[in-house]
């Protein structure tokens, strides 16, 4: 069997099992991964391009390169796949759509068909904040609705608020004080981006003791987003957002080069974002238009990785997507237990791996036996930084011989800067 032959059955051999409709795709990946090693470069190229085509579905069999593999291939395949995984970090960023036709249902019933068709999951929070949380019922209908803008339809019709600081818990509902339930103006207070929900909090505007005119107007709006998402972190720059008056007149930011970015706070689906522009003369009375695009950090699906034979002590490297891991094992003293020097790196980190993001800590790492037991680390350590890597130090004392286990790492594939663009229109001055 040629090289090329070789390469191609022993991805499919190592891809999951497939059933009988999958065999067509299969067969296609099989004769594109020949094609990948064909002599002229115009091939090579539309096997690539074809291989990007056939997107996502492709991913599993594409998953493993055997050694045999030509520095081509293994270029070009790596290529597919991060750019693959980009796509699906992208596309995950899309709504989630709801429909729904009840009546008289009971709330608890709403909620779980709405994680059903989401994923996202939704709690009744009324008795943890000591309200009446007696049976509720809804008649609700929802025809092919963005998650959000059902949410909001939820809690509309329940005279219910969404809290974002439930944890774990889920995204949780309470009662909506009377002055709160005044509705989402869609456009005006409320915008909904994919995934995402902007909501207006306040706009201020301050003078000077005496000043005849504002000097300063400040904007306040939140950023909620699907819980089932995992943003790293958010990026909010003045010169990528725009308020523009009802003269038609843009209004400039009190500070250039405004840069700041805000990470999720642990416990919630939510943050909260402020810019401050000069503010325009009391004969302006609305704002025609205040939105721009604000940049998410979203990590790929996790990849694994797994190192065995950490007693031959041989530094090792593994790459898959955007990203490649690599170990270095130092036994300790004794035998009992095992150190591991295991570096980070990716294509572009986009500044996520500072060593304030402190993500790369959450990271599933662990040893693991023949018969399946995991051993957590005892200790973590960040040993160096740089922008596109880092070393971490993995301690070990597994009740076991570390000798005969296996080291698994779990990180997302590729990290993805993409933007949430947003307008809210037609805003009363203050």
């Amino acid at each position: 069997m040629s090289p090329t032959l070789f390469l191609a059955a022993a991805l499919i051999a190592q891809a999951p099992a497939a059933t009988a409709a999958d065999a067509e795709l299969a067969a296609q990946v099989r004769t594109l991964l020949q094609q990948l090693d064909a002599p002229q470069r115009a091939a090579r190229d539309e096997a690539e391009r074809a291989l990007l085509e056939l997107g996502s579905p492709a991913l599993p069999l594409l998953a493993t390169l055997p050694a045999s593999a030509s520095a081509e291939v293994v270029s070009r395949v790596d290529r597919v796949r991060a750019a693959l995984y980009r796509n699906r970090a992208a596309a995950s960023l899309e709504a989630s759509i709801v429909t729904l036709d009840v009546e008289n249902a009971p709330l608890g019933e709403v909620l779980a068909e709405f994680e059903k068709q989401t994923g996202n999951k939704l709690v009744d929070y009324r008795r943890q904040f000591g309200q009446q949380a007696g049976e509720r019922r809804l008649t609700l209908r929802l025809d092919n609705q963005p998650f959000w803008k059902a949410l909001d339809a939820l809690a509309a019709t329940a005279g219910m608020e969404v809290y974002h600081f439930s944890g774990g818990d889920g995204l949780a509902l309470v009662d909506a004080p009377p002055e709160a339930r005044h509705g989402v103006v869609e456009g005006r207070n409320v915008v909904y981006a994919g995934a995402f929900r902007l909501a207006l909090r306040r706009l201020v505007a301050t003078r000077e003791v005496g000043e005849e005119r504002p000097v300063d107007l400040q904007i306040d709006w939140e950023v909620a987003w699907e819980p089932r998402l995992k943003p790293l972190f958010f990026t909010l720059r003045d010169a990528a957002e725009q308020a523009v008056d009802d003269r038609g007149e843009p209004l400039a930011p009190q500070t250039n080069d405004f840069v700041v970015e805000i990470p999720p706070p642990a416990k919630a689906s939510r943050i909260e974002a402020s810019l401050r522009y000069k503010a325009p003369p009391r004969s302006v009375t609305t704002l025609r238009e205040f939105g721009g695009s604000l940049e998410v950090l979203m990590p790929a699906e996790p990849l694994t990785f797994r190192f065995d034979r950490l007693a031959a002590g041989v530094a090792r490297e593994q790459r898959a997507g955007a990203v490649s891991t690599a170990i270095e094992p130092r036994p300790q003293l004794g035998g009992e237990g095992v150190a591991v020097a295991l570096r980070l790196r990716y294509d572009d980190a986009a500044n996520a791996l500072e060593s304030h993001r402190g993500w790369f800590y959450k990271n599933a790492c662990y040893l693991e036996a023949p018969d399946g037991t995991q051993t957590k680390p005892a200790s973590v350590e960040l040993a160096r930084q740089a922008q596109n890597e880092l070393t971490l130090n993995f301690s070990f004392e597994p009740t076991g011989d570390w000798r005969g286990q296996t080291l698994v790492y779990q990180t997302p594939a590729d990290l993805v800067v993409l933007p949430i663009k947003f307008s809210f229109r037609d805003l009363p001055l203050p």
